[in-house]
């Protein structure tokens, strides 16, 4: 056991890690006594649920510029506590998410043939911007507005 536990500490220091994709790892690796090792992991803080949340919200917002549902789905496919979604969510800078809404509107309306129709142009939008994870609402306001 030594030797997977500094194997998978040497894997979750170099990234943030949750329980579901630590034992996903241990077992690609063929190692069986996965919950003793991920009890030691979360002792020694190499795994922080609520960490890894807040990490992953961030970076898939700022970077892959995701909309929340996208995002919830994945964390909550990953077994996190829906309290610390939640939280994690809420640090979202709503004006830089505005913004990245908005983007991803403007650069699919230029990718769409202009001969359409408009209710089928809208229709492409909002699937399009749907798939990216951003909420019904948000999306109607910008494509009404």
């Amino acid at each position: 056991m030594s030797d997977s536990l500094s194997k998978i500490k040497n894997y979750c220091s170099k990234r943030e890690a949750c329980v579901y994709d630590a034992r996903k790892k241990l077992n690609s690796w063929g190692i069986d006594e996965t919950d003793e090792i991920i009890q030691t992991l979360i002792k020694d803080s190499f795994i922080d649920e609520k960490r890894y949340a807040f990490a992953y919200v961030n970076d898939h917002y700022k970077i892959k510029k995701w909309g929340k549902n996208k995002i919830k789905a994945v964390l909550v496919g990953k077994n996190i506590p829906t309290k610390t979604i939640e939280l994690a969510l809420e640090s979202i800078d709503t004006k830089l998410y505005l913004q990245n809404l908005e983007s991803a509107y403007k650069n699919k309306l230029k990718l769409i043939s202009k001969s359409e129709n408009k209710i089928i142009e809208n229709e492409k939008l909002k699937r399009y911007l749907l798939s990216r994870g951003y909420e019904l609402e948000l999306i109607l306001k910008l494509i009404i507005d």
